[in-house]
């Protein structure tokens, strides 16, 4: 089985990145008071408890192949830094801007949303939306 998701975070973030997505932005935005985030640039965040649990029910369905699984819904990364703020209560300016690519720099796609309808069609479960499960994990203690 191969597992395809979309902008993963959870309780260990990427050390040498200082964290995950709602990690740096919580940081920064403490930091500086202020985060810049691009808008046009969209995906599903992905609590990996809830994509943990997917891939455990695939497994034990014996699915096999390709398989997109994501939180539900979607959002720019920009309103997801704008979720991530409202939920803690912490205040910053959030800068709006477009992508460019820097010379030399990897082009990102600016759809990074993932549609599921083989793993609906195989009868797996939908993972529930983003920002619940964003909330269930800001409402955790930090680690």
């Amino acid at each position: 089985i191969v597992i395809r998701s979309s902008g993963l975070y959870g309780a260990e973030g990427n050390a040498a990145k200082g964290g995950n997505f709602p990690q740096r932005m919580l940081a920064r935005a403490k930091e500086q008071g202020k985060v810049t985030m691009v808008t046009d640039q969209r995906l599903t965040p992905t609590y990996t408890p809830d994509l943990a649990a997917a891939t455990l029910e695939a497994v034990g369905k014996g699915v096999d192949g390709v398989l997109h699984l994501t939180n539900s819904g979607e959002c720019s990364w920009h309103e997801f830094t704008l979720a991530i703020l409202e939920e803690t209560g912490v205040e910053a300016e959030v800068n709006a801007v477009t992508t460019t690519v820097p010379e030399g720099g990897a082009a990102r796609p600016l759809n990074g949303v993932l549609a599921r309808p083989r793993a609906d069609s195989l009868g797996l479960t939908p993972l529930r939306p983003w920002r619940e499960a964003l909330s269930e994990y800001l409402a955790q203690p930090a680690s």
